[in-house]
């Protein structure tokens, strides 16, 4: 299927820095080197909320755990935030790390976020918020950039296995032992920095992307599967075990089928008549059965694609 634009949104003044998806996808948040988390309405196709969080970049954002149409913000203030759309406020606020936080994930009942103090925390959540002292903690040889944790589907009741992969600075990758608290092992499979990592439910393949440009598909028991180079590097993945998306430095969203049983990574556009980022695409996030995938851009714009959607002049709705 081949996506085209349906809605642009120039939502914010600076980089859209992450994006994140309601779970009943009526809500899209998003986060940027403006200090500003967006709250926009997908059905109404208008800005629901806007809060200045922080003077700082806010690096990240995640649905919070536990439910409640929360979501969890992560600031290069070394803070992060727990920001209520219902009620349009701060709920929490816990100093997290010693430097940025650059990048947090939620299994539904922890948090766990990343920092440039080289640091993992594992997190535990409370209705009113996060504990203020973190539950287990992960010292990494250097700058945390990217965190993954198993991928689950919706509705999934089983518990995922007690593994994140945590990307740093220097292009390694480091396996955490949830359970027994511990650096498993590194990785040591990118030259460059690590800007995104997608780990399958089984807790086995790995998907890692790098500043040195490149797509990597690894069996974390055997060893490397599949690489492929992206054009003008790439700076974000998103992924549901068929296939992945690729957002490129050229501003261009790329797709390629994805098989764990090996074979190639072959890249191709989205959608031929998508009019690209101005820049480098930032960050991605897609609805539960793929009919929509919205993309952030260095272009300070957010796009929401939309599956075998006819080209038109698309809607665009201005920060304020």
């Amino acid at each position: 299927s081949k996506y085209g634009v349906a809605q642009t949104h120039h939502l914010h003044r600076a980089r859209v820095m992450a994006l994140c998806l309601a779970e009943d996808e009526t809500l899209l948040y998003s986060v940027g080197k403006d200090s500003k988390l967006k709250v926009y309405s997908v059905a109404q196709r208008k800005q629901h909320r806007s809060a200045h969080l922080s003077e700082l970049t806010l690096s990240s954002c995640v649905l919070a755990p536990g439910g409640g149409g929360s979501v969890a913000v992560g600031s290069w203030d070394n803070n992060v935030y727990m920001y209520s759309a219902k009620y349009g406020r701060v709920m929490d606020r816990v100093y997290a790390h010693d430097d940025a936080v650059s990048c947090l994930v939620s299994d539904g009942t922890r948090l766990l976020s990343g920092s440039w103090d080289s640091t993992v925390k594992v997190w535990a959540y409370r209705p009113s918020g996060l504990d203020k002292s973190a539950i287990a903690f992960y010292d990494l040889e250097d700058e945390t950039q990217c965190l993954a944790l198993p991928h689950m589907d919706p509705g999934d009741a089983a518990p995922s296995p007690n593994v994140c992969v945590a990307g740093s600075r220097d292009g390694s990758m480091s396996v955490l032992d949830l359970r027994a608290e511990r650096v498993m092992r590194v990785l040591n499979s990118h030259n460059e920095c690590l800007t995104s990592l997608h780990l399958a439910r089984n807790g086995h393949f790995l998907l890692s992307s790098s500043l040195d440009g490149q797509v990597r598909l690894a069996d974390l028991r055997k060893g490397e599967l599949a690489h492929v180079d992206a054009p003008g590097g790439v700076l974000c993945l998103a992924t549901d075990w068929d296939s992945v998306l690729v957002g490129c430095g050229d501003g261009v969203v790329r797709r390629s089928a994805l098989s764990t049983g090996g074979g190639r990574l072959v890249l191709e556009p989205l959608g031929t008549d998508i009019l690209p980022h101005e820049g480098p695409v930032t960050c991605l996030a897609v609805s539960k059965q793929g009919r929509y995938v919205f993309t952030g851009g260095d272009d300070e714009r957010v796009h929401i694609l939309k599956r075998d959607h006819k080209p038109a002049k698309p809607d665009e709705v201005s920060a304020e």
